[in-house]
Order: structure tokens, then sequence, then C-alpha cells
């Protein structure tokens, strides 16, 4: 493993972002870069993997090496993003996959956000890269910030939290008042389902969600619909919300949203970045 780092004050937020330096890997990271502006000191560790040290053609004819071209494709990102200038970065290349680096990483440097790029699945490549980014998701034990291809950046107003109101430990959306801190949010906990009302306990759970979120700016909505994940991305449209946010290993959301191919593709050609939060 190579590391890299700068030499600036001790961070207090700590964000990783693979990047294979594909434009949407590159785009993740300038979105990241935007998004964490406002947040308190930061610390992006830039993330590489690879599984094989395959020459490029061009080495055959320098004195170049892989390792070299890594560190070109990183000045490349430098180069692209100024305003990575403006946090402590460290770059971190290793030879492994990424779904068994990424976990370990996260686990050993606690750190507090994991941010990924996502592209539409119109090619088994791209359907590939999907699966990664779902794969990481459903694995990581801290926050991922999931960034379509083609989003562009805009200021977090409209929070859209996902909610089947089943119990979870409230404190996992600690992020989110972080958001909400940041950017002055309002956070709408929408409720979609097939029956015509919500039941005693998801009443309970909702009770809880509204305590917790007292100091908050937030609206609860309810509608009835047999599609659920057409209903979330229709009312995102519909109130110009910036960001979906989803308890994957909590919530069913998750397992209609991902559960099949073309909900995948739902997702991964969105324009609106989702927060997935560990349960």
């Amino acid at each position: 493993m190579v590391i890299s780092k700068s030499k600036y004050m001790k961070p207090t937020y700590k964000v990783i972002i693979p990047t294979d330096f594909s434009d949407c890997s590159i785009n993740a990271i300038r979105y990241a870069t935007h998004f964490l502006k406002r947040f308190r000191q930061v610390q992006i560790t830039l993330l590489h993997t690879y599984t094989a040290r395959v020459a490029y053609s061009e080495l055959a004819f320098t004195d170049a090496t892989p390792d070299d071209e890594i560190n070109n494709e990183f000045d490349l990102i430098y180069q692209a993003i100024p305003e990575l200038k403006e946090f402590e970065v460290t770059t971190c290349t290793e030879q492994n996959e990424l779904l068994n680096t990424l976990p370990r990483l996260c686990r050993e440097n606690k750190y507090d956000l994991v941010v990924m790029g996502t592209q539409g699945a119109n090619s088994l490549e791209d359907e590939f890269l999907g699966t990664n980014t779902f794969a990481a998701i459903n694995n990581s034990k801290c926050p991922v910030l999931v960034v379509p291809q083609n989003t562009h950046f805009s200021p977090v107003r409209n929070i859209v939290l996902a909610s089947d109101y089943q119990s979870i430990n409230i404190e996992i959306l600690n992020p989110l008042k972080e958001i909400n801190n940041a950017f002055g949010s309002a956070i709408n906990i929408l409720h979609i389902s097939n029956e015509d009302k919500i039941g005693k306990v998801q009443a309970v759970h909702a009770k809880k969600l509204e305590q917790y979120l007292h100091k908050v700016q937030h609206h609860f909505h309810f509608f009835r619909s047999d599609d659920i994940e057409n209903g979330i991305l229709n009312f995102i449209d519909e109130h110009n919300s910036e960001l979906l946010c989803l308890i994957p290993r909590k919530h069913r959301f998750f397992q209609l949203m991902f559960g099949t191919s073309q909900s995948k593709k739902l997702i991964f050609h969105s324009q609106v970045p989702i927060l997935a939060l560990p349960a």
C-alpha cells in the first residue's frame, strides 16, 4: 500500500472517496469538495485499488512504472479539481479488491463518510459499477454518499428521508443533522405504502422521529401507492429535493429499490445523490 499525505492541522471529519480515475469517480470527488466546504475541518482520502499490476501499452517505450501512472492520474485529479487545495488530502493506493479494502479502511481509520460515484446501467460495465456501489453500501459501517455521474452540486436545501416507520437506532440519523447544520436543510420524511393508513406501531416510531427532529425543520408526508420507488422519485422531482436518504439494511425500501435490475436502473439514472445510512 502506498500512502502520501499533506501536512495540515488534524482533521475532525474524515471522508474516503474511491476512484478508478473515470469521469464518474472524478465527478464524485468534485461534488464532494463542494458538499464538504460547509462542514467543519475535513480530511479527504482518495483511494485507488487495483487487482493486477498490468503495464500500460506505452510503458514498453518508457521507464515509467504502474505506480508512476497512478501518481500521474492523481496529479491530473488535483489539476482538474483545484478545490481539493482547501482540504487536507491523503492518497491511498492498494493492490486489492475495492470491496475488501474499503470496509477495512473504514474500520481502521473510523471514516465519517464514504463518497462513491455511479452511472447509468447502459452496458455490462456500467451494471458492474452499479453492483459494486450497491455492495459497498451494503457492507459499509459508515454513511455512503452515492453521486450519479452527471450530477452537479447544488446546496442541499431539501432532503427526502424515505422511511417505513420501523424501529431504528435514532442516532444513525445524526448525519442528517450535520447536513442540516451545514446547509439549513429541511428534512421531508416520506412514507409511501400500499395501505390506506399507517398502523399503531408505525405511528409510535413516527412519533420518535418527530421528537428527535423537533429542533430541525422537517415535514411528514404520507402517500398511498403500489409503486414505491417511482413514488419516491416523483416526490423528489416535485419538491426539488437535492438528496435522498435511505437506511438500506433496515428498511424494505432498499430491497424494493435495489431488488431488481429495473429498480437499480431507476436509481442509477437518478440525478439526485443518495445518502445511505448504516442500520
